[in-house]
């Protein structure tokens, strides 16, 4: 018996030792929502006393490093990839058009990047020359030109890579609510096709070319709470509500709806995840990063040789796939950091300037604690000599720290090169401006009135606009600062009451609003008193 024994456990050994020579690993390192954030920053959010110091691309590039001289020697490969939204949102980033971001990108050797709804921010002609500067694809299956009907020429469907003799097949999906999130002329020439059933025609096509692993790289985000979603996604296919024909969904929408892909990597939602989210059915793997640069999620992927398929993963030392590149563990590159240092003193010169101070931090938040948001509405609403102002939660996009106040700090409170409209508009048509603005997002930055809204209600009876305590008159006529993005994104300007002749673009930058305001009014404190109080009429 106990030789037996010992030779069952004899042939275990060699056919674990036998399968284990079949498998490689895939590394895969990947970020999304890069934002413009290629330089170093304080994580305050960790400890906003003694922060310590997420690294810029510098310390990601070390990281990397270790990486290849760790694994690569093993026979193991490596991608590094991008899901989008690149440039916007920093100086180095928005100044240069994206320029910088694809230069740096390149030192740092990626193999591919999904295109994301800001790479349009600068315009299509710009996003055509970025990706010629790339030394890796753009890529998206879904962007076609609205003549011919075919995919645009700055894009490219796929890519096959042939690693092991096994081949793997990168596709690329934008979301389609970059025709909405985007201004009018910067995405006139080009049409967005729906997301999954554009995908699938592409999965469909790699794996007859003979695709054995099918990898999508795509420009949509898994939701904040995914367990909520899958269950509210399920109710509504099963009413009939929702289905693969749709544009406008989520990761995990597509991940569900098309059949054939192994691992998806997703954005545009800036939140990240340790672990992946699995559909229960197709068993897609999805992975998502945080974004603005300072971590890099990073994945191993089992691959068997003999079965052409992935049999597992990994992640490294971790314990998640998500690695923050802190300085003082990865120290910056000498060569890419003095590269940085150069192409940011050129873009970046005089945006350390003092302009002002801040008494106390301007902090985000909802709509009826957004202080930040009330100082770019108290700016536009001056400048413009109007009676009310109003921002999109999304277009503020940081805190303004107290003290010494710069234009960086301006510029990263107002990264978007957004000018002030004014009209004048009877108080009824504001109430129906409001609450279609409001709708979308469940609030709305102000300046010059008390807004109450009602989520539960519908159109105008959702929105209540108060004066020191009266309420507007449907009657009167009312001056309102608002941004051009709002304007277009939002199509207020085919509202009934809101034509184009009383739409006027004073050409002024927001951010210049911002900066002159500080100026003229520093220091510059916190105005605490809520603005936007939300209610609900099922109370």
């Amino acid at each position: 018996m106990k030789k037996v024994l010992i030779t069952l456990l004899i042939i275990f050994i060699l056919l674990s030792t036998c399968w284990g020579e079949d498998i490689n690993k895939l590394i895969i390192a990947f970020t999304n929502d890069i934002h413009g954030g290629v330089t170093a920053r304080e994580a305050t959010f960790i400890n906003p006393d003694f922060p310590p110091v997420m690294g810029n691309v510098s310390s990601q590039l070390t990281y990397l490093k270790r990486l290849k001289e760790q694994y690569q020697d093993q026979g193991d490969e490596f991608l590094l990839i991008d899901a989008g939204d690149i440039f916007t949102g920093t100086p180095i980033g928005s100044l240069s058009k994206g320029e910088a971001v694809v230069k740096l990108m390149n030192y740092l050797e990626y193999d591919a990047m999904a295109v994301g709804n800001h790479e349009f921010d600068a315009g299509e002609e710009n996003l055509a020359s970025l990706s010629e500067l790339a030394e890796f694809p753009f890529l998206s299956c879904n962007i076609v030109d609205k003549q011919s009907k075919e995919l645009v020429n700055y894009v490219e469907p796929y890519i096959i890579k042939n690693l092991w003799g096994i081949k793997i097949a990168i596709i690329g999906l934008t979301t389609a609510e970059t025709r909405i999130a985007s201004f009018t002329e910067n995405v006139r020439g080009v049409e967005f096709l729906p997301e999954a059933k554009t995908l699938q025609k592409y999965v469909d096509k790699v794996r007859n070319e003979g695709a054995d692993i099918v990898i999508a790289i795509v420009h949509l985000g898994i939701p904040f709470d995914p367990n909520s979603e899958y269950t509210k996604m399920i109710e509504r296919i099963e009413e009939g509500t929702l289905s693969a024909e749709d544009d406008m969904l989520n990761a995990i929408e597509v991940a569900h709806f098309t059949k054939g892909i192994d691992v998806m990597f997703g954005g545009h939602i800036h939140i990240g995840f340790d672990h992946p989210w699995e559909d229960p059915e197709t068993h897609a793997l999805i992975f998502q990063s945080y974004a603005r640069g300072g971590t890099v999620g990073t994945v191993f992927l089992k691959i068997d040789r003999e079965t052409r398929s992935i049999v597992g993963y990994e992640f490294p030392e971790y314990g998640t796939d998500l690695v923050t590149y802190f300085e003082e563990e990865f120290w910056p590159d000498p060569k890419l950091d003095s590269l940085l240092s150069v192409i940011q003193s050129e873009v970046e010169a005089g945006f350390d300037k003092v302009i002002g101070k801040a008494t106390d931090i301007f902090t985000r938040g909802d709509a009826s604690v957004n202080y930040a948001g009330y100082l770019v509405c108290d700016a536009m609403k001056e400048i413009a000599k109007t009676d009310f102002a109003i921002c999109n939660m999304g277009g503020v996009r940081a805190e303004l720290p107290a003290g010494d106040v710069t234009l960086r700090d301006v510029f990263n409170v107002m990264p978007f090169d957004n000018s002030i409209v004014t009209l004048s508009v009877p108080g009824s048509v504001m109430v129906e401006l409001f609450s279609q603005v409001a709708s979308k997002h469940s609030g709305l930055l102000v300046s010059g009135c008390k807004v109450y809204f009602d989520p539960d209600k519908k159109g105008k009876e959702s929105i209540r606009i108060e004066i020191q305590g009266e309420e507007i008159s449907p009657g009167e006529s009312y001056s309102l600062a608002i941004s051009d993005y709002i304007i277009d994104a939002y199509n207020l300007r085919y509202l009934e009451g809101v034509s184009s002749d009383i739409i006027r673009n004073s050409y002024n930058l927001m951010r210049d609003a911002i900066a002159e305001y500080i100026k003229k009014h520093t220091p510059v404190s916190p105005d605490t008193k809520p603005r936007w109080e939300t209610l609900s009429s099922r109370q």
